[in-house]
Formats: structure tokens, sequence, C-alpha cells
């Protein structure tokens, strides 16, 4: 495609595109047809264009395609360590355009990037870089000239025409109509693709291995896995991860829970986009993991299931194109680098589940969190395709005949572990467009929470079969069948024949598995079993029927006495199957014979059980397959840094700070620009820091309290050698590292504390915010997420606001002699409080008590101070 003609036609879409939803990304990737030369075709629009998908040209007659782009950067061109990479002066020229100079980059095979000077450089614009491969990014700093770097993106990609075919014709009419004006050349190849879009499904395709032998009477199924539609617009995907630390790791649990918040927190019978979103990133992450099979050693959590395929209908929503417009994509897009698809998958649905159970917290303060990051391990490899996967994953309608074969006999786990992981049924629905089904497994209210209202749902409530869901005979499902049960309140709640058949059997024997297409029996249980359930975590209700302690039907919360058996049994079958004490029961109301109904009992009873036994089912499923391969996160050390690294004659934080990054690995001394949305940031790579850190808190060990006051401690030492007759210190980044009151400021600020260091997240902003700066907005960051923390039990705490008031602009000294030994002494009491608060820093004795207020945080250490215990 020549210069001229490319940019009328990404003109002429940008604005099509934009306005349904897809993104006006400022590197739209393009295909060059046969023919094409570095400054011309021979054959303009030598293929036939079916699609546009995500800034992305489909070639129909191609099986290959290859992606050809630039990822553009305000900065000459560097390595990985922030050096200035290799111009070859063999490969520099004076071009007066720079679609020139690409032109020549996309024809030299060794070319990976192009630097552009548009005012020239050593008389020159143009400069290939040539048999080096510069970092994906420009360098960083101070802009040296007007340099642009342009970073060379390339990914084969394999398309069949059925998957090409399965893209919306919708679509295609506008990539059709906008391109048609452009070219005369071009419009027989536009009309024919046109033309031949109804006879594509009958058109041969190229062999693949995931579709069925075609016969005259047959069409090859469509197939389209994830690794086609996940874009990596950053530069070449990773197929496989091959480190991360606890920080990258939260980066992304942190990013993910940032676009649920984004997502209306409404939520009502019939719309609640949190709930949903949840629900599909589980559903996505669930059909990668469940077509592990074993007798083959293929499958798991490998990033790959076909999502053409009739059981992932639904999935392409959060996944990639857009579910209440949000995608996982966007996510991945930031990562996917450095990260598989594999690994990302698994990481969202955790992010995922995280997020759901802080909702759950935010209303039932006393329930426990749940963290995968120790026990998380990264190593999975991404299967471009998959296609031996094809309708393995379980058939609701067959019942517990298929969790067995599927949970049990491919994944691994036992009915105990098969109960447990079952629980993410707990969050999201169903729906009659994806699989058939149609409802909440819980409330919808509770479907936006991580908790065990699946189970207390199976044991609270009565369930009757509704057969033929939406008028489909092959779709049969039970719904909620409490006598006082309104849908219109909580939503329309339903269970399919594999969650009710874990606890629940046909007959008394447990010989007959539960089927809502042939029976007409309730499944309801006697409340005395499930008491713990009703006063815990459903607020004392059974069938909808409030059981107290004292009161009206306190007697149901009784085992069965003899004389009145009868008529609380009548009456709690009535609340429980539609109103009707005489209703069929399915199977044993007292001792259901379902291969998992003692699990199910102790969800229901005891909610941090199931958490305990879901998180270990987790590990096995999404491990399986990759057993040999996985690792544990690494410690949140910035790299290049070594947690023993001792500080000889380099005693300040300037000289100890390193940047990578920086204008040729220099640090920037002072901040020069800084907007909201860049405090917040480096607020939030602080918060990632604690967060990666474990939550226990007890008489010896309580990490974030010990990190927090490190860096507020690290902050203090700073500000407080400000000497006004001097005009010299205060908060300028520096203060001596080898005497002996700053004993253990290095291992917060670089060593480690528990493994974690703020140079972890300086390096991501020391080319832009100066060390002086950091330390402060780190400061402030301890203090926002451990006020953050109180507010999570004192729900009525007031909030506190420091970056209303912060400004940016302090200058990182790199040398402080001046300041040995001027920090107060609490041997001398309130002379030195006056001498350093009072008299040098200028505060007032209220403002004085409020300051020293940062001991809440953090303890004395006698490797440190030499005191010892908690404030």
């Amino acid at each position: 495609m020549v210069p001229t003609l490319r940019v009328l036609l990404l003109s002429a879409l940008a604005g099509p595109l934009h306005a349904r939803g897809l993104p006006r990304e400022s590197h739209v990737l393009f295909e060059r047809p046969q023919g094409c030369s570095a400054y011309g075709c021979t054959e303009a629009f030598g293929m036939t264009l079916l699609q546009v998908k995500a800034g992305m040209f489909l070639a129909a007659d191609w099986e290959n395609t290859l992606e050809v782009a630039y990822t553009e950067h305000s900065n000459f061109c560097v390595t990985g360590m922030g050096e200035d990479v290799h111009q070859d002066e063999g490969h520099s020229m004076n071009h007066s355009d720079v679609h020139v100079c690409q032109e020549l980059c996309d024809t030299n095979a060794n070319c990976s990037a192009f630097e552009w000077y548009a005012s020239g450089w050593r008389g020159k614009r143009c400069f290939l870089i040539v048999d080096t491969r510069p970092a994906a990014r420009g360098a960083r700093g101070e802009q040296w000239r007007d340099a642009k770097c342009f970073v060379k993106v390339a990914k084969t990609h394999r398309y069949s025409e059925q998957s090409a075919e399965a893209w919306s014709a919708d679509n295609q009419t506008m990539v059709l109509k906008a391109v048609a004006p452009l070219a005369a050349k071009s419009d027989t190849a536009i009309k024919s693709a046109a033309a031949t879009k109804s006879a594509a499904t009958t058109k041969s395709a190229a062999p693949s291995t995931s579709a069925k032998p075609s016969t005259s009477a047959e069409t090859t199924e469509p197939v389209v896995y994830p690794w086609d539609v996940m874009t990596c617009h950053s530069g070449p995907a990773a197929e496989k991860t091959l480190s991360m630390t606890r920080c990258d790791y939260q980066q992304i649990i942190l990013e993910i829970e940032s676009l649920m918040h984004s997502l209306p927190s409404e939520c009502t019978p019939t719309y609640c986009p949190q709930a949903d979103f949840a629900g599909c990133a589980l559903r996505m992450a669930g059909h990668d993991f469940m077509d592990y099979t074993p007798s083959i050693g293929k499958g798991g959590a490998d990033g790959c299931t076909n999502m053409a395929e009739g059981e992932n209908k639904g999935l392409a929503e959060c996944l990639y194109s857009g579910e209440f417009g949000k995608s996982l994509a966007s996510v991945y897009e930031m990562h996917c680098t450095e990260v598989s698809l594999a690994d990302f998958i698994v990481i969202a649905a955790e992010g995922a589940i995280k997020f759901a159970r802080k909702l759950y917290q935010e209303s039932f303060p006393t329930r426990t969190g749940i963290d995968f990051k120790d026990t998380f391990r990264f190593g999975r490899a991404t299967a471009r395709t998959c296609a031996f996967a094809s309708h393995v994953l379980p058939d609701p309608e067959k019942s517990c005949d298929d969790v067995k074969r599927v949970f049990v006999d491919n994944l691994g786990l036992d009915w105990r572990e098969a109960a447990a992981l079952m629980g993410v049924h707990t969050m999201g629905r169903a729906s009659v467009n994806n699989s058939g089904y149609d409802g909440w497994w819980s409330d919808a209210i509770n479907s936006r929470y991580f908790n065990n209202n699946y189970y207390t749902s199976m044991l609270l409530k009565g369930w009757v079969p509704e057969k033929a869901v939406a008028g489909n005979e092959k779709k049969n499902q039970w719904v909620n069948a409490n006598e006082n049960y309104d849908p219109n309140i909580g939503g329309k709640e339903m269970m399919l024949n594999s969650d009710l058949c874990l606890v629940f059997t046909f007959d008394l024997k447990g010989k007959e598995q539960l089927d809502a297409a042939t029976q007409n029996c309730c499944t309801w249980a006697h409340p005395a079993d499930v008491l713990d359930a009703a006063d815990f975590y459903n607020e004392h209700q059974y069938c909808g029927v409030e059981i107290h302690e004292t009161g009206n039907n306190s007697h149901w919360r009784k085992e069965f006495i003899q004389g009145e058996f009868m008529d609380v049994f009548r009456q709690q079958r009535a609340a429980c199957c539609l109103g009707d004490e005489k209703h069929a029961d399915c199977g044993h109301v007292t001792f259901p014979r379902g291969p998992s109904s003692a699990a199910i009992y102790e969800f229901a009873n005891d909610e941090p059980a199931w958490i305990e036994v879901f998180k270990e089912a987790w590990d096995k499923v999404t491990s399986n397959g990759f057993e040999n391969s996985l690792q544990e996160l690494q410690e949140c050390i910035a790299p290049h840094d070594s947690p023993d690294k001792e500080i000889t004659t380099e005693a300040y934080p300037a000289s100890i700070m390193t940047c990578p990054h920086g204008f040729h690995g220099e640090a920037t001394i002072k901040t020069e620009s800084m907007t909201s949305c860049e405090y917040d940031e480096i607020i939030k790579s602080v918060h990632v820091l604690l967060d990666s850190l474990p939550t226990d808190c007890n008489a010896t060990y309580c990490p974030q309290a010990d990190f927090a006051g490190c860096s507020l401690r690290m902050a203090g030492h700073d500000f407080m050698d400000y000497m006004p007759e001097l005009g010299k210190g205060g908060s300028d980044g520096c203060t001596n590292m080898l005497e002996g009151d700053n004993a253990g400021l290095a291992a917060c600020l670089y060593g480690g504390e528990h493994g974690v260091s703020l140079q972890y997240a300086y390096h991501q902003f020391c080319d832009k915010v100066s060390l002086a700066d950091f330390i402060v907005i780190a400061a402030e960051a301890v203090i926002s997420f451990t006020r953050a923390t109180h507010q999570k039990e004192f729900k009525d705490a007031v909030d506190i606001n420091l970056k209303k008031d912060f400004k940016y602009g302090r200058t990182t000294v790199r040398t402080c002699e001046f300041s040995a030994h001027i920090l107060p002494n609490p041997e001398q009491s309130c002379n030195d409080v006056k001498r350093v608060f009072v008299k040098n820093m200028g505060l007032d004795w209220p403002h004085a008590a409020a300051l020293m207020g940062v001991h809440s945080l953090g303890r004395a250490s006698v490797e440190n101070s030499g005191y010892d215990g908690w404030w």
C-alpha cells in the first residue's frame, strides 16, 4: 500500500471505527499486499479485505497474515538497559518524508526500528536500526532535539476463512464503504469480497486439525482462539512468562480491580454489570482450564479455548470485545510483552474474585479477605491452538456424571474440592443468549460478591424443575421454589443439574441423579443442620421465613420431635416447595445422598472452610499440565539491586537509588511538571508494594506495618535535617545512610523490607520525578493506604487527602554532609523536639504533636534505633 493511499485509508476509517467503539490507535496495524515494494504496489489492494478488527485488516485469502506496525516514542531509541542504540551510518539518509523512512525499514528484514529527526542531525533525518533490537520504547528523560523512535512490531497470526466469516457483516460493510471511494483499482476486489461473502462458509478452508472432516453435507466449524484476537500492540506477545515479582502480579490485580470498579455499581434483578463482568472473567478462566485432558497431557490453563464454539458464547465480551464497554484486553495490552496470555487469564480471574470479595467486606467488615499472591505461580505457556479441546466441557444436563468426568477424572479433584470449585457460581448468572440457561445462581445482589451464598442457597431455599428453558427442550434447570419468593425483588434464581446433584439425589438411596428434564420433585433441606448458615450468612432466613432462636417459628430450628413431627415438616415443606405441603421430595431431606453433600453442608455453615478448600482446588486446576514449569513469584526488589548490597563510599540516596531508564542512566534531579494523574500513579505504585506484603499482623510479625513505618521514617529523616540558618536540608532526598540514626532505612528504600523496596516503584518514575518529590509522595501513599485499611473496619472514620496540598518541584541533593547528627535525640526529651520541630522546622507545639502521630505506624527496633516495641 503506497504511503498516500495508506494515509487516506486510515483517515477514512478512523472516524467510523471510533464511532463504533473500536480504539483509535496511534499505531494502526496494516498489511502490505504481495507485490508491494518500498515505494509502491504493482497491484493496489491485491487482496480481499473482509474485516476490520481492533485496527487490523484481515486478508480472507491469506491463511497467514503478517501484522506490521510501529510504536512511536518521543526520543531516541535505547536498549533495555537504557543505553543508546548504535546507528549504522550505512543505513542513514536524508529523506524528507518519514513514510519513506518507514518503507525502507519495512523492506529490510534486519531493520528493527528507525530514528527520525525532523530538523535533521549530522545532515540526515532517517537512521535505520539494523541488527540490534531496541527496547519497545524510546529513551526516557530529557527530550533530545526532536528525536523520535519507531520500533517495529511484527507477528504472524493464522485465520481461517470461517473465523473471518464469523465476524459481523455490519463491520465489513462499513469497511467496504470506507475503502471503495479511495482507489478505482480496488473496486473490483471490493465487489468480489461482497459477492463471495454468502459463499464463504462452504468454501474449502486450509487444513486444520481443529476442524471436523468436511463432507458435501456439512461445513467446517468456525475456529477462533484467544491468541488470534488478543492483540499486543506494544510488541511481540510473550508466549511464556519468564519472570514475575509479587509487585508485577499485584499491579495486574489492581488494574483488574480498577477495571471492575469503573463499571456501574448498580445492581437490580435484571441489571448488575459488576456481577456479569466478574462471572464472565471466571467463566473464561474455567472454560480454559476445564479442557485439561490427562490422557494426552494437553489443555489446562493454557489460554486456549475455541471462542466460536457454542459453549463459549458470551466470553468474547469480557475478554476483548467489551462487556458494558470494558474488556480484559485493555489490561492485557499493558503487560502482554512480559506476561503470557495463559498466566494473564488466571490472574484476571483472581483479580475479579478479590474485587468481589472486597465488595462483600464493605457490607460485612468482619468477613475475612481472599488473596492468591502467596499461592500463584507463573510460567504457563500460551497455546495458540487447541483443536483437541472441542466439546470437552461438562454438560449440565448430564448432572454429576459430567462433573465426575471433568472435575474428578480429568482435573484430579476429589468431590469436596469439586464442590468448593463450583462455588465460583456464586458470581454472575446464566444467560439464554450464551449458555441457554436463565437466571442468577444467587439473588442479584449476592452475585456481585464472592461469598458462600451458592451453598446457602442450595440448602436454605427450595428448588423445582423448569423444563425447556426459553422453549429449548435441551436446556432444563431448577428455579427457586420458596413460597414467598418474588423474582422482581432479587431476580430470577436458578440452579443446574450439575449444581444440585452435588448434594441431592432423586431417590432415597442416592442411586438416581437429579434431572430437571424428567423429574418433578422439590429439593429442600431440614433447617436443623444449616442453622449456622441461616444465622451467620443468610439473615436468619430459611426458605424465606425468619427462624430466630426465639419468637415465631423458633421451633423449626429443632430436631424432629415425636408428636409435632408431621405438622412442622409439612409447614417447612410448604415454605420451601411452592406452598405445597404434599409436594414430592427429591431424595432425603435430612440425609441427602449427593457425592458432595457433606462438603456442601460444611461450606454453607463455615465460609472460611470453603475459601481454604477453594484456594487449594483453584491452585490444582490452574496448574494442571504445568506442574514442572511453574515458579513462585519473586520478591519486589528493583532490577540490578541486591538485598545484601552494602553501602561503602556511596552514603546518600541519590547515589544509591539507580535510574536505568533515565537520560543516559541519570535520574531527574528536579520535577519539571506533574499532573494529578501522575501523582495518582505514584501513589498506586506504592500501594502495589504494600498490597503485595502479607496481611498477617501479630505481636512479633506485621510486614505492612514495618514497611509503612520505615517509609515514613525515611521521609521524616529526610525533612528533619532542615537548617533555616543555612537554608539547607529539608525534603531534598538526602540523608546520610551511614549514620547510626538512619540504620534500617536501606531496607524499605532499596534493599528489601520483607522483600519489598521503594526503589521498585521509583524506577517507574525516576526519569520525570525527583527522588526528593518521590520520597514525600511515597510517605503520603503509605498514609493513604493504611488509612483506607482503618476505614474498612471503622466506616465512620474521616478520609485523609494529602493530594490537594501536595506541590512538586523539590530538587534532589546529591550530598548533605552538613546534616550529620542533627536529628532529634529521644533521650533529650522535649528539648530536642523543640530544637528540631519548633525552632528548625517552624512548627508550633500543636502541629509538632500532630506530626508525631506518624508513630502510629510501625515500631522501634533494637537493630535500628536501639529502642524496642510498638508505639
